[in-house]
């Protein structure tokens, strides 16, 4: 191989490694936020698959459905991470905005 191309080969192992650096510290950080991922996904489901089974949920429109994944995915991420973090009740207002803009759009009422 030429130099120039060990060269480019180790900048891009280089970039790999600070980009894989950047990722871990993330999911470290909003591991302390909002708790693990996979305790995250078991309660954010439970609640899902109880909105699932309940009697009307053949209802629900693909909106309401993924509204109340994500509202119930910050829901989880208060009960099993910080409780005091303020992107969670903002992020939940915002998915029922969401939500509440479409019912109004498509008259449902």
């Amino acid at each position: 191989m030429s130099n120039k191309l060990e060269e480019q080969l180790e900048l891009f192992a280089k970039e790999d490694q600070q980009r894989l650096d950047s990722i871990n510290g993330t999911l470290e950080k909003r591991g302390k936020s909002y708790g693990s991922f996979e305790d995250n996904a078991n309660l954010s489901q439970s609640l899902m698959n109880i909105v699932k089974n309940a009697p009307g949920s053949e209802n629900l429109h693909n909106s309401h459905l993924s509204a109340l994944d994500m509202i119930f995915m910050k829901i989880a991420r208060m009960v099993n991470g910080d409780p005091m973090h303020a992107d969670n009740p903002h992020d939940i207002a915002g998915y029922a905005k969401l939500l509440e803009n479409y019912v109004k759009q498509e008259g449902i009422k």
